[in-house]
């Protein structure tokens, strides 16, 4: 399938590939086989370093990270282009990354900013995992952050991985990412353990 919204009109596009259950990826010999990735384009990257030094920096700041590795692309024999393979965000992500993959984990595209963005299922929020589940918990941590029907402050305290939040922050900051904080950005919950919320 074809990946992201502003690469749909590059010449050389973005996709998802999603591999048959029984002959997953395995993107680097000493690492577990996956079962998609995502193949970005460079074309809008001239450097063909974006992902991998953003990426890069996430990792050295102790913030969760997508690995990234370069790859030529060939097509009917000859030279196509450069992509990137990027991790997709599921739940053998949060597995490589040390979180409980048992976890709610939250792509979001939008600002977080009314109680309708907390709706998975549509272009607000895809869930990506424990998706037998509602959004129940989603809302919950808006109302909670909004002060509605809570000590806000309270409420952030008990409920929000506070360190992990601003290492990634912090990393979005020095990556000088434009994504954030309309899309792109996952809030993952550690539904079975602490129960906190973490941006990522």
């Amino acid at each position: 399938n074809r990946h992201g919204q502003s690469s749909q009109s590059f010449p050389k596009r973005s996709y998802d590939i999603d591999f048959n259950p029984d002959h997953h990826f395995r993107y680097e010999p000493d690492k577990e086989r996956v079962d998609d990735i995502n193949l970005l384009t460079t074309y809008p990257d001239k450097a063909r370093m974006r992902n991998l030094l953003s990426y890069g920096t996430y990792r050295d700041a102790g913030s969760p990270y997508h690995y990234v590795v370069p790859v030529r692309v060939q097509t009917n024999g000859g030279f196509f282009g450069d992509w990137h393979i990027v991790e997709n965000g599921d739940a053998d992500f949060l597995k490589r990354i040390g979180r409980d993959p048992r976890g709610a984990l939250y792509k979001m595209y939008n600002t977080f900013t009314a109680a309708g963005h907390a709706t998975p299922g549509t272009r607000n929020a895809e869930k990506k995992t424990r998706k037998d589940e509602g959004g129940q918990d989603l809302l919950a941590l808006f109302n909670g952050v909004s002060g509605i029907g809570t000590n806000r402050f309270t409420y952030v305290w008990d409920n929000i991985n506070i360190a992990g939040s601003i290492n990634t922050m912090t990393a979005r900051t020095l990556t000088g990412d434009l994504d954030c904080c309309h899309k792109n950005y996952y809030f993952y919950r550690d539904t079975e353990g602490t129960g906190e919320w973490e941006a990522m």
